[in-house]
């Protein structure tokens, strides 16, 4: 004979002694109902916790992506700085170097200018050399 609990036993005692046992159906439906309602209460508690660590889950991997769309914005921010300060550095020494080309040719137009004067007052010098030495 199976082992049953005693609230689930009602006991009649015969008059001979002898006791008469049978297992009460309504002690076993409120017992089902009661490891039903439990059971149902820990897998709602176990999908609720479920629920709330997988939308936990989602806003930290949503926060890391937005972190990582972030960084990855300031790094093309400052590659694009970094592009236009070499843009602005190179129109920068292009710039001395049209002014270092336009101050040589301002100096050989000078040197042009000296040579010129130079070669005219050789010719004047020796015209008039030659003058002197026609008069005499």
């Amino acid at each position: 004979m199976a082992v049953v609990p005693t609230h689930y036993v009602v006991g009649l005692q015969m008059e001979q002694g002898l006791t008469l046992s049978f297992i009460n159906p309504l002690h076993i439906a409120h017992e089902q109902v009661q490891e039903q309602a439990q059971a149902q209460a820990q897998a709602q508690v176990h999908e609720q916790a479920q629920a709330q660590v997988q939308a936990q889950v989602q806003k930290q991997v949503q926060k890391q992506k937005q972190a990582q769309v972030q960084a990855q914005a300031q790094a093309q921010v400052q590659a694009q700085v970094q592009v236009q300060v070499q843009v602005q550095a190179q129109a920068q020494a292009q710039a001395q170097v049209q002014v270092q080309a336009q101050k040589q040719k301002q100096k050989q137009k000078q040197k042009q200018k000296q040579v010129q004067a130079q070669v005219q007052v050789q010719v004047q010098v020796q015209v008039q050399a030659q003058v002197q030495e026609l008069e005499q």
